[in-house]
């Protein structure tokens, strides 16, 4: 007998598939790590809950999006119309999963959905796919599904690779803290600290690789940002000093469990030179 499945599903989606890198080794490491155990310890939970307390179901039905999360894996879909909502979406999860010392990589797909509380179709399959090809720690789309989705967001933030489009997440986190007049030392510390502390720890040619494409992302829009990054550097550190609070303390009041680090720019190096001046690999 030939049996058939009914899936109940719409076509004209777009589906974004991230994946925490390290994950499955991460938890092996840490299994029995308590909460007041030595050293800085990352809590799983409270960052897990802040991310599903901003994906609330009220702002899901506002965005038009359905949000799920297991394990290490996060799904974000919507109909393709309203792309732009998902990278947004997208956008946040990367930068509290960096703030988690953490990285992804992912991919987006367009296809059919069912978007209900569960979701499947051929959109899933394709995104779960194309993740696997990302290689790096970054999120890809089909140069097919990119010229689809073109009408509907802004193509300026995506860099063109050999056989994918890839987001330029950097670029666009600073563009969009450029534009609301925000700092950019804490966000950079951050990530610095991120990319440092990963790329030190890794014992694998292949794992530092990964990082070191991160830092080079990074590296790239520091220098392409750093008249702004200085100037506003030093505008912090004024009014930091007016306040009669240090730079340091102004910045943790910006982010929370954020590094002092060294105005990035006052040489073109002045990031590698904060890694450590690590080799490119």
């Amino acid at each position: 007998m030939d049996y058939k499945y009914y899936l109940n599903t719409s076509p004209g989606h777009v589906v974004a598939f991230l994946d925490i890198l390290g994950f499955s080794a991460m938890i092996k490491a840490n299994d029995t790590v308590e909460s007041r155990s030595k050293g800085f310890v990352y809590n799983l939970q409270p960052i897990y809950d802040g991310v599903l307390s901003y994906f609330t179901e009220e702002r899901q039905k506002e965005m038009e999006i359905r949000f799920l999360w297991v394990s290490d894996s996060i799904f974000i879909a919507t109909k393709m119309q309203n792309v732009s909502k998902l990278i947004e979406s997208v956008q946040y999860v990367v930068h509290q999963v960096y703030c988690s010392n953490l990285s992804l990589r992912g991919g987006i797909a367009t296809g059919s959905l069912h978007f209900e509380t569960n979701l499947w179709g051929t959109s899933i399959v394709n995104a779960v796919a194309l993740e696997g090809k990302a290689n790096m720690p970054r999120i890809i789309m089909t140069k097919e599904d990119f010229e689809a989705l073109s009408p509907y967001m802004d193509k300026g933030f995506w860099i063109e690779d050999t056989d994918y489009f890839y987001l330029d997440y950097f670029n666009s986190i600073f563009t969009q803290w450029i534009a609301q007049g925000k700092d950019l030392e804490c966000i950079l510390s951050v990530y610095a600290r991120c990319i440092q502390d990963n790329f030190n720890r890794s014992n694998k040619y292949e794992h530092k690789k990964k990082w070191s494409f991160l830092a080079n992302e990074l590296k790239r829009n520091i220098i392409k940002n750093s008249d702004y990054i200085n100037s506003r550097c030093e505008y912090t550190k004024e009014r930091a000093k007016a306040s009669g609070m240090d730079t340091e303390d102004k910045c943790n009041t910006d982010i929370s469990d954020c590094r002092r680090t060294p105005v990035f720019m006052k040489q073109k190096q002045g990031f590698w030179s904060y890694l450590g001046k690590q080799r490119q690999i």
